[in-house]
This record gives structure tokens, C-alpha cells and sequence, in this order.
């Protein structure tokens, strides 16, 4: 299952990126509140399908799209050395009727479980 698919709000994110996220992604911001509510940003390099005027120029303005989200119901957190975090894979599955999201490297992992993953907004910058 593609992370694009399980994220409310997302008829912009699919208007850009039409086949999901397909590159390797950067989970570089998880927030955690009580009652297991969580803000969540992705970074992604991969160019999208159209330009967004006010984003500017692919490879000029920007070569990196942060998608910011918020979720619920988040459970099941496994987090091995954050400060190796990089780009990579992202697995999403169905569990149980929760979501199950998962990235790793050789040396790093991020996976955790969730009811909800909504769409809030996006950016880019130029790395």
C-alpha cells in the first residue's frame, strides 16, 4: 500500500504525485501529545507530476516537498538511533484496522502503528 493511500485530506498530494510516493522518503519530525495524537512531517525529493506556480522551478527553488500531517491513535512506536536517520524506503500496511508505517537503513529504524494520518499542508525548500 502506498503511504498516499492512507492519509485523509489528500486529493492535492495525489494531484502531484498521481502513482504515490515512489522515492525514498525522510521522516525528519515526529510530535507526540497525550492521548495519542501525533504531528508527523515526511520529506520527499521526488519531483511532482505538475508545477505548483508558488513553489517555483523544480532544481531552482526547490528540490524537496515537506508533507505535514496530523494523526491519532498512535501505538506501537519503535525508534532506533534517531540522529542516523536518512532518506529511504517507506512500507505502509493495514493491521488490524490501524495503519503501520515503516522506514529503516542500515543502522536506523522508525515504525509505528496509527488510527489516522490527515493532511495539513505543504512546503518545499532547495537542500
Amino acid at each position: 500500500m502506498n503511504i498516499l493511500d492512507g492519509i485523509y485530506n489528500n486529493n492535492f498530494l495525489k494531484s502531484i504525485f498521481p502513482a504515490g510516493l515512489t522515492e525514498s522518503v525522510l521522516i525528519a519530525h515526529i510530535g507526540f501529545d497525550p492521548d495519542s495524537e501525533f504531528s508527523l512531517n515526511i520529506h520527499t525529493r521526488q519531483k511532482p507530476s505538475r508545477e505548483i506556480p508558488t513553489w517555483g522551478v523544480w532544481g531552482i527553488d526547490y528540490d524537496t516537498v515537506v508533507i505535514v500531517m496530523l494523526g491519532t491513535g498512535i501505538d506501537d512506536i519503535e525508534i532506533a538511533d534517531w540522529n542516523k536517520i536518512d532518506y529511504g524506503n517507506v512500507e505502509c500496511e493495514l493491521r488490524n484496522r490501524k495503519l503501520h508505517i515503516q522506514t529503516k537503513g542500515k543502522d536506523w529504524k522508525i515504525a509505528f502503528t496509527f488510527k489516522t494520518l490527515t493532511f495539513q499542508q505543504s512546503r518545499t525548500y532547495l537542500s
